[in-house]
């Protein structure tokens, strides 16, 4: 009997089993797609939202590695994908040129770069394909990458009124 009673005092100390809501499903991978910009291939990653309304305008977020990294490590670094999909917008991740891994910083407004061309040319091809909303094109980076959504920022002033250019 005071066995039972002992067993029934631990069984009523231990905590209860929590019940926990089982793990949102992790967001698809982005795609990987290349693009000809002035007789280069030039690649990305693409995120479309699984959850996007496809009739309704997209925002679209630009996300820029740092030198000697690659587009992979910054989907790996941010998790931006899980965002997109509570906040739908297409997160599109350039790769810069094979042979520098690092984006071009350096161009002037005369000669914005290949990297600048780059990302005219993807814009392009977006807006082709999605119903962006203009108001909300976004760009961030790391390292490299960051110093170059400042080199878009000043090479593309003349377009802000149809292309806003955010830093994050």
């Amino acid at each position: 009997l005071l066995l039972l009673a002992l067993l029934g005092l631990l069984a009523a100390a231990a905590p209860a089993p929590r019940l926990e809501a089982a793990p949102a499903a992790p967001a698809p991978a982005p795609l990987e797609r290349t693009i000809d910009v002035d007789g280069a291939q030039r690649a990305y990653l693409i995120h479309v939202p699984a959850a996007w309304d496809r009739r309704a305008p997209i925002a679209l977020l630009f996300v820029f590695h740092g030198a000697g990294a690659d587009a992979e490590s910054m989907v790996k670094a941010t998790g931006f994908e899980a965002w997109a999909e509570t906040e739908p917008t297409l997160i599109v991740y350039p790769r810069a040129r094979r042979a520098t891994k690092r984006f071009d910083v350096d161009g002037t407004r005369t000669q914005p770069g290949a990297d600048v061309r780059f990302v005219d040319v993807l814009l392009g091809r977006l807006r082709e394909r999605f119903p962006l909303d203009m108001q909300r094109i976004y760009a961030t980076g790391f390292s490299n990458g960051g110093a170059f959504c400042y080199r878009l920022a000043a090479d593309r002033r003349h377009i802000a009124d149809p292309w806003l250019w955010q830093i994050l």
